[in-house]
């Protein structure tokens, strides 16, 4: 039986397919429906599947579904007004291309760990294991340079330095909290490359791992299940006309 976290643990590497699949999908279907359907099929995976929760989905939804909307708006506007086709459904398919990737980054985003990406990557797509550890060191540093940047707030606050909630205010003082946290990058950066070098970082070609990836059964049947659903919507939504593969944009 699939676990409601089924997607928490499965292995990266069929996630990062399954993003593939449907963005291709998004950038060659000229027609909203299969992309709409694509869409719930994510809302379920979100419900059944995940261990996330569908308002907070919704929210992270929220902006594309207001961008899109504003964005089909304008253009039906402007060819409406300029007295062109109006093209309602290749328009509405902008929207709903968006909304769809956006969707299930979303469920790749939330359900990875940063670690087990970047053992994806130099894994599976041959990523340097220099070039991997780094972006894994970089994106660990960023809760770090928060906590440094409000320290930083709250000691000109108590010195009496006040910078203000005027925008151009902020950007013309940024410098004052610039040059303290680039001192601070330096400093942790000099760090982990010490500790690298002393621990032997990138002397040999092959690196053993705490938690190896694995490609299981389980990994295996969720997948292909999932690539048949689409397999299938796809063929019956092709198969009433609901569909539109295309390689450039025609305005037929």
């Amino acid at each position: 039986m699939i676990s409601t976290d089924a997607l928490e643990k499965m292995n990266p590497l069929w996630k990062s397919i399954a993003l593939l699949l449907i963005s291709l999908i998004a950038t060659f279907d000229y027609k909203p429906f299969l992309a709409t359907v694509l869409v719930l099929i994510a809302v379920a995976i979100t419900l059944f599947f995940t261990r996330q929760k569908l308002s907070e989905f919704g929210f992270f939804l929220a902006p594309f579904l207001i961008i899109g909307g504003g964005y089909v708006f304008i253009i039906l506007l402007t060819r409406y007004l300029s007295g062109e086709n109006i093209q309602l459904i290749n328009t509405l398919s902008i929207a709903t291309r968006m909304i769809l990737v956006a969707a299930y980054s979303y469920l790749f985003v939330k359900t990875t760990k940063p670690e087990e990406l970047v053992l994806t990557l130099i894994t599976y797509f041959r990523m340097p294991v220099s070039w991997g550890y780094g972006f894994l060191s970089a994106y660990r540093f960023l809760p770090n340079f928060k906590n440094e940047l409000e320290i930083i707030q709250y000691a000109h606050k108590v010195r009496g330095i006040e910078v203000g909630n005027n925008i151009l205010t902020r950007i013309t003082k940024a410098r004052i909290y610039l040059i303290p946290l680039l001192t601070t990058a330096i400093r942790k950066g000099v760090r982990v490359t010490i500790a690298m070098e002393t621990k032997g970082f990138g002397k040999f070609e092959s690196r053993t791992t705490f938690r190896p990836l694995q490609i299981t059964r389980r990994d295996l049947l969720s997948f292909t299940t999932f690539l048949c659903i689409i397999v299938f919507v796809i063929v019956v939504m092709t198969a009433l006309d609901l569909t539109q593969f295309r390689l450039l944009y025609t305005d037929t």
